[in-house]
C-alpha cells in the first residue's frame, strides 16, 4: 500500500493555485510565532515503540527536518525522531510511505514530496525512527 500523507491529487492541484497564499500565510504564522513569547512544551510518555498500526493515524505533521509527529484517531500523539537530519524535509512538508506490512515501523522509509510546475515530484528519501508518544503540558500563566 502506497500512502501520501497530508494531501491528495485534489489538493495538490489546490496547492498549486494557492501558492502565494500559502508563503504569505506561513509568513504571517512565523510572525506571529515570534511575538508570542508561549511556545508549546511536551512531554514523553512511557517507553518509545517501533512500530504503530496506520489505519490508527488521523493526520501526519512535519514538525522540521528530524521530526515528524502522528496525531491518532483518539487525541494521541505520537512523535518519530528521525535520529538524523532528512535533507529536503520542512516544517509542514508532505511525505509518502508504502508499507511492508500492516504496520508503520522504525525500519520503514519515507519520501518527501514537493509540487513543482503542476506535478508531484519525490525529494529526498529517508527513514523513520522509532515512535515515542507525547502529550502537550499545559501552563497557567
Amino acid at each position: 500500500m502506497r500512502f501520501i500523507v497530508k494531501t491528495s491529487a485534489t489538493a495538490l492541484t489546490a496547492i498549486v493555485a494557492l501558492s502565494a497564499f500559502a508563503i504569505h500565510a506561513q509568513d504571517s504564522e512565523e510572525k506571529s510565532e515570534k511575538k508570542s513569547k508561549k511556545s508549546d512544551e511536551f512531554q514523553l510518555v512511557g517507553e518509545p515503540i517501533n512500530c504503530i498500526r496506520p489505519h490508527n493515524i488521523s493526520s501526519t505533521n512535519v514538525i522540521d527536518n528530524k521530526t515528524i509527529e502522528f496525531r491518532l484517531y483518539g487525541g494521541k500523539i505520537l512523535r518519530n525522531d528521525l535520529g538524523r537530519q532528512c535533507p529536503g524535509l520542512s516544517k509542514g512538508d508532505p511525505i509518502s510511505y508504502t508499507l511492508r506490512g500492516s504496520r508503520l515501523c522504525n525500519v520503514d522509509q519515507f519520501s518527501v514530496l514537493r509540487t513543482t510546475a503542476g506535478r508531484i515530484e519525490t525529494r529526498a528519501r529517508c527513514g523513520f525512527g522509532k515512535f515515542q508518544e507525547i502529550e502537550k503540558i499545559i501552563k497557567e500563566d
